[in-house]
């Protein structure tokens, strides 16, 4: 999906109540199937009496068809949700449903876990006629999508894709008859569609201009000419922002409902082009009350309506009794049922718990809430697993770096030890729900440093700062101003500014989401063709057997990936001499949950000797999303006195190192100066220091049975810092396959 900021205007919304049963109309469609249609349709308006009916529009429903709750009466333990308030709606209103694509893909549990049939069905008992096939449809590849359009009752439009294989059933556009009236529907998909998906998918096949593509037909149909085909309406679905092309469409197109951007519409239009969109997961309809006056004269009233509990006059119930609302809530329920069952699956094992992070409510400091602005460990664990798919294909297999956001993890993974540790695929399809697709990206070092430094959100934002999880990279931040200071890969070296890296993060962040704008700066911008809950599955099974769970506590998860750096008492001019003092605090050294740290001491090193420590200590002031400080839960006060240096030549070279265990918290270089030349001493110079590094050590393997082969898992056992888990990440090969491959909005 892209992120536009452009305004949006949309109309005045209505209540719908329910009735007993859905109002009928004729409906009869033409079975054209190229530009060049056959169907010699009567175009004359003008009819005996007016005739008065409705077009609907939903758009990237994505599968949020419901699950059980408790619905507008207040009863328990019934389905309600998007698709059954659809239902309630369509029963009172009568309208002829329509989509703009991304009906499927990315979907929630309750419909993944059956590859997506329960929203087929549900959409066919709610008589959806038309769709634009979206690139979410392609998710599972092109033979993938033939099955599933041929499960559809409603009819797939893709007027701008050429060479789609003729299997798929895709149409160009249908006339279809509604009371009456010759209704053309034409379909377009965005123009980016080779970027969003694997380009094996699209071989062969073409993607044209949006409005010169639904121009063109629409000239066609209202040229007068009943040899190709004549429409009294022209509604166009097309699977992109209509800020993209909405000036340059043709006034012959009467309607049309835009997609893909997820945002919600209207250009407040009553008169032709009206465009309107109706953001997603069934949150809004957009409709339009087409008239057509015996004398031939059409006028339309447009509306957009909230699929939500009527509140003030609006919204839809979810309490009608009518036939397909039952049938729509008996489907629910049944996949639900499945879900449920299949996600009892174990995909692996932890040994203690991966949480979110907390901070303290300043109303009641001794108690904790979830805050977005402090590291996690579930939110790390998450990264590195998008990091370890996504080098298994060829979109990502350059890439040494994962970024996530923390607001797509709605929940903690728990150790349980009733279960042993086992984590089911509920549960993380609880923790990861939003079915996002997995994004590969070239972008610069100051293009990483420019998104490091977003997660200090804008002064309107409601939370101030949103803390990513990470993976293949540590940094350092000024924890007065948010600056990010140093930042080094996982090899130890520092990110170079003007050098290019491969990055994986999700749909949703690729596009700009959460204001971390400067991802919308990636070239060449691929789809890996994965879902993140099904990545993270994968990962589970891999690397994280029962004899060798993933530790929280141990030196891959239990140490932070960036920390709070500030200054005190430093040497300005890089110089020291003996009996000088240097001071630097630091904070952020500890998670804020329950994971045990493994920092309790920072050690302090001048060319490669001890030279003091201090203690981690100290308690979470404050919470990052009600405040301006930087998290500070765990902090160490270094205050260490320069040992005498006449053992070395004014001019040598030191390095200056805070520690903690084998984790470089941060690292300088001072020259020594003031010593007095001994006509005996012979001063050894200290080589100087490298960037800031990790320690490596070996790996074990994943089980006794694994092979070199395999990417093996990095739990802590006998491991330390974090370059064990980026050697992990970068060594994993093509060869290891990845259970199932998917793709996004």
């Amino acid at each position: 999906m892209s992120i536009r900021t452009s305004l949006r205007v949309f109309a005045a919304t209505a209540a719908v109540t329910f009735a007993a049963a859905m109002p009928a109309f004729a409906d009869t469609t033409s079975e054209n199937a190229s530009p060049t249609p056959t169907n010699s349709g009567d175009a004359s308006v003008a009819k005996a009496g007016a005739r008065t009916f409705t077009i609907a529009n939903i758009t990237d429903f994505h599968g949020r068809i419901g699950g059980t709750g408790t619905n507008d009466a207040g009863v328990s333990g019934v389905a309600t949700g998007p698709a059954v308030r659809l239902a309630c709606y369509l029963e009172e209103s009568g309208a002829y449903l329509t989509s703009s694509g991304d009906n499927i893909g990315a979907t929630l549990f309750t419909s993944a876990a059956q590859e997506d049939h329960p929203t087929i069905d549900i959409l066919n008992t709610l008589g959806l006629k038309v769709s634009s096939v979206g690139n979410h449809e392609f998710d599972r590849g092109m033979e993938d999508f033939e099955a599933k359009a041929q499960r559809a009752s409603w009819q797939y439009l893709a007027a701008n894709m050429d060479g789609i294989p003729e299997a798929a059933g895709v149409k160009p556009y249908v006339i279809n008859t509604i009371d009456g009236v010759d209704v053309a529907f034409i379909g377009a998909i965005t123009e980016e569609l080779p970027s969003l998906i694997s380009p094996s998918i699209l071989a062969g096949v073409t993607i044209n201009p949006i409005a010169t593509t639904v121009n063109s037909i629409a000239d066609q149909l209202k040229d007068g000419d009943d040899a190709n085909g004549e429409a009294d309406v022209v509604v166009a679905l097309v699977h992109e922002d209509p800020s993209l092309y909405e000036s340059s469409i043709s006034q012959k197109v009467d309607l049309l409902f835009g997609g893909h951007s997820h945002l919600l519409y209207n250009n407040g239009k009553d008169e032709p082009t009206i465009v309107m969109q109706s953001a997603k997961y069934g949150e809004y309809v957009s409709q339009v009350k087409v008239t057509v006056a015996a004398d031939g004269t059409t006028s339309f009233e447009p509306t957009q309506i909230p699929l939500q509990k009527i509140s003030d006059g609006v919204g839809v119930t979810d309490t009608c009794s009518g036939t397909v609302a039952e049938q729509v809530r008996s489907e629910i329920v049944a996949a639900e049922a499945y879900a449920d069952e299949k996600g009892s699956e174990v995909l692996g094992y932890i040994s203690g718990d991966f949480n979110k992070a907390q901070g303290v409510d300043p109303a009641d400091p001794t108690t904790k809430e979830e805050s977005r602005g402090e590291e996690s460990t579930v939110g790390n664990l998450v990264a590195d697993a998008q990091l370890w798919a996504a080098k298994q294909t060829p979109a990502g297999e350059d890439a040494t770096i994962s970024l996530m956001n923390p607001g797509g993890l709605r929940t903690s993974l728990t150790y349980d030890p009733a279960k042993g540790g086992a984590i089911t695929l509920g549960e993380a399809a609880t923790m990861q729900p939003f079915g996002n697709t997995l994004f590969a990206m070239d972008l610069t070092g100051a293009d990483l440093l420019e998104i490091l430094n977003q997660q200090k959100q804008p002064a309107d934002a409601s939370r101030p700062y949103l803390k990513l999880g990470v993976s293949g990279l540590t940094y350092t931040i000024d924890p007065d101003t948010y600056e990010v200071k140093d930042v080094w890969l996982a090899d130890g070296s520092a990110l170079d500014p003007d050098a290019t890296y491969r990055v994986v993060t999700n749909s949703f962040l690729k596009d700009g989401g959460d204001n971390f704008f400067s991802f919308t700066k990636g070239t060449r911008v691929q789809d890996t063709g994965l879902i993140d809950l099904d990545v993270f599955n994968d990962f589970m099974g891999e690397m994280a057997p029962k004899d060798n769970p993933l530790d929280p506590n141990g030196p891959v998860y239990g140490v932070q990936r960036s920390w709070g750096v500030k200054d005190v008492t430093v040497p300005a001019d890089g110089i020291i001499e003996t009996g000088d003092t240097i001071g630097i605090d630091f904070s952020g050294l500890w998670f804020t949950t329950n994971e045990t740290s493994n920092v309790d001491t920072v050690t302090v090193w001048l060319g490669g000797e001890k030279i003091g420590e201090a203690p981690v200590s100290g308690e979470l002031f404050t919470t990052n999303a009600l405040t301006e400080k930087y998290p500070n839960y765990g902090q160490a006060e270094v205050n260490v006195t320069i040992p005498d240096l006449s053992r070395y030549s004014n001019g040598t070279t030191l390095s200056f190192e805070v520690k903690a265990g084998d984790t470089v918290l941060t690292s300088r270089e001072y020259t020594v100066a003031g010593v007095t030349p001994s006509p005996t001493a012979s001063p050894t110079a200290e080589p100087t220091s490298a960037a800031p590094s990790v320690t490596p050590s070996a790996v074990p393997s994943a089980s006794p049975s694994a092979t070199p082969s395999k990417p093996l898992p990095n739990t802590g056992a006998d491991t330390r810092g974090l370059l064990a888990i980026g050697l992990l990440l970068l060594g994993v090969g093509a060869t290891a396959a990845v259970a199932r491959k998917k793709s996004n909005s």
